[in-house]
Formats: C-alpha cells, sequence, structure tokens
C-alpha cells in the first residue's frame, strides 16, 4: 500500500520521497516506545515538506508542525496538497481496507480544506474525515501520521481481531469467517481425537464464540485429553478464561 500510494503522489509531484519510520518488529510482538505497532499493520510516517521558496524538501526527520502548517524553526511548510493526495491514496486503496490516520487536528483540518477547494468526490471525503483522527490520552500527533490497516481475509481467518471501531464501508470479511467455522465444526462429531483437537484449534484461534455450543458437551467426553481442552476452549469462548496456549497455532501445527 505504501508503495502504491507513494508512486502516485512521486507521479503528480516529481522529487516527493515519502519517508516511513517503525512498523513493526519482523516477526511481531512488542516494540521499544510503541504500545502499539506490534503486528505490521501500524506504520509511521514524516510528512511532506516544503521549504524556501516552495522547494521539495522531504526528509525522514518528523517535524512538530504548529497550526500555521510551519516547522518549529519556521523554514518548513506542511504541504497540504500532497499529504492530502497520500490520504486520499490510502482511503481508495484497493487491497488494504485503513482503519485510521492518527494526526493532529489541525492539520486534519488543513488537508480537508484543500480537498474541498479541489472538489474531491464526497464519499471519499467523509472516509478521510472518519478515519483522520487526532488520539486521546496520547501525543497529537503534530509530527507523523500513525497509519493502522484492518486485518485483511487471509489474517482474519488466521486469528487476527480488530480493535476499536469497523467502519460502515469495510468489509470485515464476517462472512468468510463464517464459512470457514462452518467447515470446522463437523470434525467436532469426528471419531478421531486429532480430528477434534484440529477443530477446537480452529475455533479458539479465530475467537468465534459463536461455535461455544458445539463444543460445551465434548467438556463430557471420554478421553480425559479432549474433555480438559474443550473445557479450556469452552471457557475462553464464553470469556471465563484467559486463551489457552494453543490459541495461536499455525494450521500446520494444529494438526501435529
Amino acid at each position: 500500500m505504501l508503495g502504491r500510494v507513494a508512486k502516485r503522489v512521486s507521479r503528480a509531484w516529481p522529487g516527493s520521497v515519502l519517508y516511513a519510520g517503525d512498523v513493526s518488529a519482523r516477526e511481531g510482538g512488542d516494540i521499544a516506545h510503541h504500545v502499539s505497532h506490534n503486528s505490521g499493520r501500524d506504520v509511521d510516517l514524516a510528512f511532506y515538506m516544503r521549504g524556501r521558496g516552495g522547494r521539495i524538501q522531504d526528509s525522514g526527520t518528523f517535524f512538530h508542525i504548529d497550526a500555521q502548517g510551519k516547522n518549529r524553526s519556521g523554514d518548513l511548510v506542511f504541504d497540504s496538497a500532497r499529504n492530502w493526495t497520500l490520504v486520499e491514496g490510502f482511503v481508495r486503496d484497493p487491497q488494504v481496507q485503513v482503519q485510521w490516520i492518527f494526526v493532529a487536528q489541525h492539520l486534519k483540518d488543513m488537508m480537508l480544506a484543500y480537498a474541498r477547494e479541489e472538489g474531491v468526490d464526497a464519499t471519499v471525503l467523509e472516509r478521510a474525515k472518519r478515519v483522520l483522527l487526532q488520539p486521546r490520552g496520547a501525543a497529537p500527533h503534530d509530527d507523523h501520521f500513525h497509519v493502522r490497516i484492518y486485518c485483511s481475509e487471509h489474517e482474519r481467518l488466521q486469528g487476527c481481531l480488530n480493535n476499536g471501531s469497523i467502519h460502515r464501508w469495510v468489509d470485515a470479511y464476517d462472512e468468510a469467517l463464517a464459512r470457514r467455522i462452518g467447515h470446522v465444526l463437523p470434525f467436532l462429531e469426528s471419531p478421531s481425537n486429532e480430528e477434534i483437537r484440529y477443530a477446537i484449534t480452529q475455533i479458539v484461534r479465530v475467537r468465534a464464540r459463536q461455535a461455544a455450543p458445539h463444543i460445551e458437551p465434548l467438556r463430557r467426553h471420554a478421553d480425559p485429553d479432549i474433555a480438559r481442552l474443550a473445557s479450556d476452549a469452552y471457557g475462553f469462548l464464553i470469556g471465563e478464561r484467559t486463551p489457552p496456549q494453543w490459541a495461536h497455532l499455525s494450521e500446520e501445527d494444529a494438526w501435529e
């Protein structure tokens, strides 16, 4: 997504460079100086800037930008046109769904004002108004964009969870998830303990709470290991227990 949108900006304004900061650790997990950026679905981006005489002057430095659109030394100006084009590219992207673009309110206002002057499509403008947000209880993001994308369909089926609001135009892949669970449920009635174990693991990994009633009878299974597994899974799905240790196993590991 970053590559597609950066190319769009650079085609319109040759010489433009999009600088990215932190994304995530290669294998995920916590990284220094962030409470998010754990899953590869967040990225920090420097603003497009102009220097003296309107010259393009992009860099990887995260400059604090004031209400007049200038950095602290006053020699750089926030480029509303290019930064809006970046945001519009994210909102319009055909392959990725953007959840949030954290940015200070005064910079959001500058970009939306530019978009209105340019006669941007009302649907795109409304979506941008929703995803552009100055976060509460955190830094105002007057020095960079923080972009967060939703789980893809593949990720959703592997257990990825979207925290926070689901915008009304977003496909959260609930139907795909329901189909996946529909294919798995028959394994719960299999004579093979391995297939039962696989089904329970898949259901827990995607947090399919609607499947809890199907797992509940297995708490009384003749095999004590299956009964214990089913009890753990059922307790988690109805909110009484923390995720079992195997909740994030890969499909291949689940079979093993």
